[in-house]
C-alpha cells in the first residue's frame, strides 16, 4: 500500500497506488545460488551481499544471463478504472494483476485478494553494472500523473531534512492528471500540497507491526477532509525550469531576464525522450516520461582489473545505516532556490512526500548487527547497545532494502504484562502426566492469511513438514524439548463468520507431537494444550531469576511474550511429586528472538 515514502498516494479516483518489486532472472539466480532467500543465511554472513554485474562487452540483452548483470524494476500501479476515459484509451500499460489487502487493512477484518486491471504510472529500473557497481537509477513516470510544481525546490536549515517542494498549482481541471485532483483550493477533499492525506481508518485498520497507529483501510473511501493525495513534480522536468540568475521558474528563456536564460533541470533527457516518443508512435509507452538517472562519478576502483570488475561499493557512499552520505559524488545534481546543488532523484507517485535521492536512501540498507558487549543483543546501531557497547558485524545488502526488510527481518508481534499465561502440571515421578497450557489474548493477534506463506497448513508441502511451532527460550537459548513443531498435516481452517483466519490443530492421540490441540484466531490469540515427557522442564522452575520467553511461530511471523513465575497462583501437591507451576507475562519483550 505505501509507497516509497512513508504514507499511502491516493489517486484523483480515491484509489491507493499499489506498489511491486521486480527482479530480473539473473538476479533472481544470485539469490538462489547464495541462499539469500533464507533468513538464517543472512543472519549468519560474514560478508556483504555482491549481485552480478552487467559486462561492459556483453550486448546480448537476455535478463537472464548473468553477463547482463542484477536489475530491479519497482513499479507503481493505479486501479484502471479510476481513470477518466475522456483522456482517451490506450494511454497506459495495463495489466490484469492480483490485488492483495492484508486482514488488519481493511475495515471487515477479512484478508483479500482479487483480480483487477491495473495501469502503470511509475517505474523505477537499477542495474547493477561493472563501472557502476553502485547500479544506474533511472525512473519514468505517466506523463498524466501530475504537473510541474512552479518553484525550484527550496533549501532546509542546517541539520534539518529538507522540505518538499509546496509549490502546487492551482485552478487544475477535474480528471486532468492522476495525482492532483481538480479544485482543491475550494474543496476540503485534497490534501496540502505535497503533504501525506489524512488517514480513513484510524482506530479500525492500524497496522499491528508499528507502535505508531497509521489508520489506512483499503476498502474505505477516502477521509473526506484532506484524504485526496495532491501532488507536484518536486523537480520541474515537463514545461519548466529555473531561470540562471535568480532561479526563478520559467519554460522559455523569455520568462527570465537578459542575459539569462532558461536553464533544464536534468540536461540532456529531453531530447532522449523526443527521440524515444518518434520511436515509440502512438504505443502507450510513449506516454511515459524518462525523469532522469542518478550514478556515482568515483567508485573506487579500476574496472580494468578483472579482480576488481564487480563488488559490493555501497560503502562509499554510506558506511551504516545511520551513516553520513557521501554526496559529492553523486550525479545527477538539481540546483535549489537557494543556489545550492543537490543529488536528486524520484517519481511522483513513489516519493510522493519526500526529497528523493535513490542511491543515498539505498546505500542506508545494512543488515541487523550485534553488540560488541553482548552478542545476543540485536543491533542496528551503537545506541541500541548497553554499557557502552558498539554495534559490528553489520553486513550491507547491496544497496538491497527488500533483503533487509523482507528476508532477515520477518515481522513480529510482543505481547504485552497480562496477555500471555502458561500453566504447567508437572508429575516428578512419572512425566506421561505432565501437562502444558498456554494463552495468549490479544486483538493484535494476527494469524496468518489463508493460502499465504503464514498459513500453517501443507499446501503442497510434504506430511511432517512444520510451518509452525512453540519454542520456549531462556538466557537467548532454546530449553530442552523446549522446540515443538506442529506438523502442517495437523492444521485445518476454522470456518467462522467475521473471522478471516482461524486454524484448529488437533491430534488426540499425539501421533504428530505433545500437543493435542491448538487454536489461533485472528483477533483473538492463541491457545494450545500438550502433554507429555517430551514437555520441557525447565519452564516449570529455575535455579536463577532470568524470565522465560515464549514464541509462537506460523510462517514467517513471530508472536512472543516474556513470562515470570506467579508464585501466587503456583502450588506444590500435599506428598509434592507434582507441581502446578503459573507464569504470567511481565513487561513487553524488547525484541523477539530470531527464527
Amino acid at each position: 500500500m505505501r509507497g516509497l515514502s512513508s504514507h499511502p498516494v491516493l489517486d484523483s479516483a480515491g484509489k491507493f497506488l499499489r506498489y511491486e518489486i521486480l527482479i530480473s532472472p539473473a538476479m533472481y539466480d544470485d539469490v538462489l545460488e547464495n541462499q539469500w532467500n533464507q533468513a538464517s543465511v543472512l543472519k549468519a554472513t560474514t560478508e556483504n551481499v555482491v549481485f552480478s554485474c552487467g559486462f561492459e562487452e556483453y550486448e546480448g540483452g537476455d535478463p537472464a544471463d548473468p553477463r547482463m548483470g542484477a536489475i530491479v524494476i519497482k513499479a507503481a500501479w493505479r486501479e484502471a478504472a479510476g481513470i477518466d476515459e475522456s483522456a482517451g484509451d490506450g494511454r497506459y500499460h495495463k495489466e490484469k494483476l492480483l490485488v492483495y489487502n492484508p486482514s488488519w487493512r481493511n475495515s471487515s477484518g477479512q484478508a483479500s485478494c482479487e483480480l483487477k486491471e491495473m495501469a502503470l504510472v511509475g517505474m523505477h529500473v537499477a542495474h547493477k553494472t561493472e563501472k557502476q557497481p553502485n547500479w544506474i537509477w533511472m525512473t519514468f513516470e505517466h506523463e498524466d500523473n501530475a504537473p510541474d510544481c512552479l518553484a525550484q525546490p527550496t533549501g532546509g536549515s542546517p541539520g534539518s531534512p529538507e522540505p518538499a517542494n509546496s509549490a502546487c498549482p492551482a485552478d487544475l481541471m477535474a480528471g486532468e492528471w492522476s495525482l492532483a485532483p481538480g479544485n482543491c483550493e475550494n474543496d476540503p477533499k485534497c490534501a496540502a500540497c505535497n503533504v501525506p492525506p489524512a488517514p480513513n481508518g484510524a482506530g479500525i485498520c492500524d497496522n499491528p507491526f508499528v507502535s505508531s497507529n497509521d489508520g489506512w483501510c483499503l476498502d474505505l473511501p477516502p477521509n473526506p477532509v484532506g484524504g485526496l493525495t495532491r501532488a507536484c513534480k518536486q523537480v520541474p522536468v515537463s514545461t519548466h525550469g529555473y531561470c540562471s540568475d535568480d532561479r526563478s521558474s520559467c519554460t522559455t528563456d523569455g520568462d527570465c531576464t537578459s542575459p539569462a536564460v532558461c536553464e533544464e533541470n536534468y540536461a540532456g533527457v529531453r531530447p532522449q525522450n523526443e527521440a524515444c516518443l518518434a520511436a515509440l508512435g502512438d504505443s502507450p509507452w510513449s506516454r511515459y516520461e524518462l525523469i532522469s538517472a542518478q550514478w556515482t562519478t568515483n567508485n573506487g576502483q579500476d574496472t580494468n582489473t578483472p579482480a576488481q570488475r564487480c563488488q559490493n561499493l555501497q560503502a562509499n557512499v554510506a558506511t551504516g545505516p545511520y551513516a553520513q552520505i557521501s554526496q559529492g559524488i553523486l550525479r545527477e545534481r538539481v540546483t535549489l532556490a537557494n543556489g545550492v546543488e543537490r543529488p536528486i532523484l524520484g517519481n511522483t507517485s513513489m516519493e510522493t512526500y519526500d526529497r528523493a535521492n535513490c542511491i543515498a536512501c539505498h546505500a542506508r540498507s545494512y543488515l541487523n548487527g550485534s553488540c560488541s558487549n553482548d552478542a545476543n543483543k540485536v543491533c542496528s546501531r551503537s545506541q541500541d547497545c548497553d554499557d557502552g557497547g558498539t554495534c559490528v558485524e553489520q553486513y550491507s545488502t547491496d544497496t538491497m532494502y527488500f533483503m533487509k526488510l523482507e528476508i532477515a527481518e520477518p515481522p513480529a508481534l510482543r505481547f504485552d504484562e497480562g496477555e500471555a499465561s502458561l500453566v504447567y502440571h508437572h508429575n516428578q515421578v512419572g512425566r506421561s502426566d505432565d501437562r502444558l497450557r498456554l494463552r495468549i489474548k490479544s486483538e493484535d493477534f494476527l494469524a496468518g492469511e489463508v493460502g499465504s506463506k503464514n498459513d500453517p497448513r501443507c499446501h503442497g508441502l510434504p506430511k511432517g513438514s512444520a510451518k509452525a511451532e512453540i519454542r520456549f527460550i531462556k538466557d537467548g537459548a532454546v530449553v530442552k524439548n523446549g522446540a515443538i513443531e506442529l506438523p502442517c498435516e495437523g492444521w485445518r481452517q476454522i470456518e467462522k463468520k467475521n473471522r478471516s483466519s482461524a486454524y484448529l490443530y488437533w491430534d488426540r492421540r499425539g501421533e504428530l507431537g505433545p500437543c493435542k490441540w491448538v487454536v489461533i484466531r485472528d483477533g483473538q490469540g492463541i491457545s494450545a494444550q500438550c502433554t507429555g515427557e517430551q514437555l520441557p522442564t525447565e519452564v516449570t522452575h529455575s535455579t536463577d531469576d532470568s524470565p522465560l520467553q515464549v514464541m509462537v511461530v506460523s510462517g514467517n511471523r513471530r508472536y512472543c511474550a516474556e513470562l515470570e513465575h506467579d508464585e501466587k497462583h503456583s502450588r506444590r501437591g500435599k506428598k509434592k511429586k507434582k507441581r502446578r507451576s503459573v507464569l504470567q507475562s511481565s513487561e513487553t519483550p524488547e525484541v523477539c528472538p530470531d527464527l
